[in-house]
């Protein structure tokens, strides 16, 4: 492929995005791409920065420095609703559903980038607004069914179990059609079959020309199913390339020493940095 070629394939363009707090730098210097149509991992200890790298890309974060990019607009500074409409979409370490709504009503919440109708419309349902509701509703339905979720539809959220509600998330946030999609953590508290479960919906969604960036402790799963990892420590990037790199890289052996991360002490400072 050729170098314009190359460039064209960046979705996302991260460059030396710094962040820090009370004196802790949570975020320090961090720079790296993704590719479309790629699933890269985000990995390190507790503390090391990953969620607070998260916030700064889906707007809950201001960088104190750095720039991040989205097809070559400038993302950092901006509102989560306003990356929610250039084509970010995240989900959270703990659940964030809507548990008195319907599953395909929380979907619907997801929909409301792509309609038009007005609060005025809304209030009076001429056709063209019955239309369009019927229309949030089918593409709703279909989000829910590519989670597997298509018989609950109508049960409400806080009804579902655990994993049916983690997958309820990831399809509200795939129905905003975003061209990133942000997991943290998303398969905390899921059993293995639910984990692998979730890795082939993973999948699908690359295959759907959707990128993903997971953050993920189960070290596994991680290094099974992304293209390329990104491992954080102590808020800097330390190693960056394909499993298998990542894994032989002697600054992760030595920064790790062939413990899984969720078995490494814990500093205190690095305890107040991040999550």
């Amino acid at each position: 492929m050729s170098e314009n070629g190359e460039r064209d394939q960046v979705l996302l363009q991260v460059r030396h995005l710094q962040k820090s707090f009370g004196g802790i730098m949570a975020v320090a210097d961090v720079s790296f791409d993704i590719q479309r149509r790629e699933i890269v991992g985000l990995v390190g200890p507790n503390g090391a920065g990953k969620t607070t790298l998260f916030n700064l890309l889906s707007g809950f974060y201001a960088p104190d420095n750095g720039r991040a990019a989205l097809e070559g607009e400038t993302i950092t500074g901006r509102s989560p609703h306003e990356l929610a409409m250039l084509g970010i979409a995240r989900t959270f370490q703990s659940l964030q559903v809507f548990g008195n709504m319907s599953a395909l009503e929380n979907v619907m919440v997801g929909r409301h980038l792509h309609t038009r109708t007005g609060l005025l419309a809304a209030a009076f349902r001429p056709p063209a607004v019955e239309r369009e509701e019927r229309r949030v509703r089918d593409d709703a339905l279909r989000f829910l069914e590519r989670m597997g979720l298509g018989a609950r539809a109508q049960e409400l959220a806080c009804n579902l179990s655990f994993g049916e509600q983690r997958r309820l998330e990831i399809a509200r946030a795939l129905a905003a059609e975003p061209k990133l999609l942000m997991l943290d953590e998303p398969c905390a508290g899921l059993t293995q079959s639910e984990k692998e479960a979730l890795a082939q919906i993973i999948r699908r969604i690359r295959q759907d020309g959707v990128a993903v960036l997971l953050v993920e402790h189960d070290v596994d799963l991680v290094m099974d199913l992304v293209d390329r990892v990104l491992v954080l420590d102590y808020g800097r990037l330390i190693a960056e390339g394909s499993p298998a790199q990542v894994q032989a890289d002697p600054r992760v052996i030595q920064a790790y020493l062939g413990m899984e991360w969720d078995d490494l002490p814990l500093p205190a400072d690095r305890a107040a940095a991040d999550g």
